[in-house]
Order: structure tokens, then sequence, then C-alpha cells
């Protein structure tokens, strides 16, 4: 790693972690806490924290699965690890850092079920969605699971039920607007391909 001043770190650290994405899912699980309390406490800061850094996770190991594939393309290339300012090594240590911090807020001060579906999101996301993204614009559907979760993290954390009209509501309404998003820039690259312009899908969310 080159020597950088600390503001350049936290620039870089931010991109890794895909901040402009992972404040509005901290956002929308924090929706789902107000809708089963009605109050804006302690906890709420908590719960947008832990789901916060555990999305920032989750945006860092994106970085680190696509790496080699964003050093081929003029508009990912020059991110934090093709680019390098930033070894993969960094970039995993980065990413678990962000894991345990946000992983140990949310089962400290929540029942364990908030942890395991914020895990299930970054699952949705790490595992499922960006491994078929390059094989099917279908991918849309698990990758939409990162808008549809959230809600239900912070509404558990509230101590609501799973099977309550209201979050259900919620959650497909977050899931549709995700969705509508990913099948739009399925679409495109798609049509893309189709073409002949690019060699492989290349969703890049």
């Amino acid at each position: 790693m080159t020597k950088t001043s600390i503001s350049s770190w936290i620039k870089i650290i931010s991109e890794l972690g895909k901040v402009r994405i992972s404040l509005p899912i901290a956002l929308s699980a924090l929706v789902g806490y107000t809708m089963r309390t009605n109050l804006f406490s302690g906890d709420a800061w908590m719960l947008m924290a832990g789901v916060f850094l555990m999305s920032c996770s989750s945006g860092v190991i994106n970085h680190i699965q696509e790496y080699k594939t964003d050093a081929l393309m003029p508009r990912t290339k020059n991110r934090p690890i093709p680019s390098g300012k930033i070894s993969v090594k960094g970039a995993i240590i980065v990413a678990i850092s962000f894991f345990i911090y946000g992983a140990f807020i949310l089962l400290v001060s929540f029942q364990p079920i908030v942890f395991l579906i914020s895990f299930l999101t970054l699952l949705s996301y790490n595992a499922i969605y960006t491994p078929l993204k390059k094989v099917t614009a279908f991918a849309v559907v698990p990758g939409s699971l990162v808008g549809a979760l959230p809600p239900f993290i912070g509404w558990f954390a509230g101590g609501g039920q799973l099977m309550d009209e209201r979050i259900l509501w919620v959650s497909l309404f977050f899931f549709y607007r995700t969705n509508s998003t990913f099948l739009v820039v399925a679409a495109h690259v798609w049509q893309r391909i189709f073409f002949g312009r690019i060699s492989e899908p290349e969703l890049y969310i």
C-alpha cells in the first residue's frame, strides 16, 4: 500500500463500503423499526449502525469479488482495488472489520434473528446475486432481497412478528422498487450483449 492521508483512506474505505448504498439500506431498516415501535430511541441508532456496517462489509466483499473484471472496464478500473489504492489483503481486512463491528452491535443490542436477517441480506447479494449476474438477468430477483429484507431487520428489532401485513406490504414495496431498478439495468445490459458490444453481463451495482 502506498502512503496516503487520512482523508484519502476515509474516501477509499467509503468507496469500498459503498456508503451511498449502505446508508439507504440502514434507513430502510429504520423504517421497519419505527413502524413497529413508533420510537426513535438509542436502539434505533444502534440498529442503523449495525445494519450500515454489515452492508458496508457486503460492499467491500463485492469489490473483492469483482476487482479483476473491474480492471478491464473504463468505468470501473479506477475503483480502489484495481487502481492499486488498496490491496486485496487490505480490502479483506476492511470487510472483516466492518462485519465484526456490525455483527457485534446487532447481536449485543437485539435478538439473534436481527443479525441473521442482516447476514441473509449479505448472502443474497454476495453469494447469490453477484455470481448469477454474469450468467442471467434473472439474478435481479435474489438481488432485490437486498432492498426487501432490511425493513424486516428493523421490524424484528422492534419486536415485530413475521406475518404482520404491515411489514409484508412495506417489504413488498421495497422489493418492487429495487427489482424495477435492477430490471432496467439488466435490460440495458442484455440489449448491449445481444448487439455484441460487450462480451458478458455486467450489472455492477
